[in-house]
């Protein structure tokens, strides 16, 4: 079982703007989506969605930290169409916005 989440677990982090399937990563692995729902929130103590958007956000951080692309750019990298949803999320787990954590990072 813990095989099998690290498995999605490094599935979801190779490619973060990629759509979460669920479905065929459970197919694959001839488990009910429910089944592998199950194993991973055991193993990670979230369910793959938080995981994915957990890891979203951290790579969001990090991008926002290390270059000066744009807020929309970065979210687009990480998954997501907009740069105010990227917003809304910053603010929603951290309190923060982009320009916070840009002004916030250091810088050579």
């Amino acid at each position: 079982a813990q095989v099998l989440a690290a498995l999605l677990a490094d599935d979801i982090e190779a490619d973060l703007a990629r759509a979460l399937s669920l479905d065929a990563f459970a197919e694959r692995h001839r488990l009910s989506r429910r089944q592998v729902e199950r194993i991973f929130k055991a193993a990670f103590d979230a369910s793959p969605l938080e995981f994915q958007q957990r890891k979203r956000l951290e790579r969001a951080r990090y991008l926002l930290e290390s270059t000066d692309d744009s807020v929309l750019s970065v979210a687009q990298q990480v998954g997501w169409e907009s740069g105010s949803y990227l917003s809304r999320m910053l603010g929603k787990a951290w309190a923060v916005t982009a320009a916070q954590i840009r002004a916030s990072a250091p810088r050579p």
